[in-house]
């Protein structure tokens, strides 16, 4: 079962991210990383919803139409009459800095942008 932050939402790491990534994305206000749940980069999205338990089971979730892929990067997704908030970060491996660094230069007039 996952931690719940303050707020109704929950922090969720799926792959490999840096303590950098999740202090820029994840910090609460407490400025503590504990509600930061981590798995395994290939769970569906019905497996973190049952995980979250706000399904019982990943095929009730499949049944009430979250048989969705999760995209890369990051993603914010609102789930149920409470609306509760799943913030997912997907990557396989951890962004190097110098790489992270290079999207925020611009070439010409064009600001780089995209997947890094």
């Amino acid at each position: 079962m996952f931690t719940k932050c303050f707020d109704n939402s929950f922090n969720i790491v799926l792959g490999v991210a840096t303590k950098r990534e999740k202090n820029l994305l994840f910090l609460d206000r407490s400025n503590t990383l504990e509600h930061i749940n981590e798995l395994p980069f290939n769970t569906s999205l019905p497996v973190v919803l049952r995980e979250a338990g706000l399904f019982k089971s990943s095929s009730a979730a499949r049944n009430n139409g979250w048989d969705k892929q999760i995209p890369l990067k990051w993603s914010e997704w609102i789930v149920g009459k409470n609306k509760t908030r799943l913030f997912i970060l997907k990557q396989e491996k951890a962004t190097p800095f110098w790489l992270r660094c290079l999207s925020l230069f611009t070439i010409g007039k064009k600001r780089v942008v995209g997947e890094i």
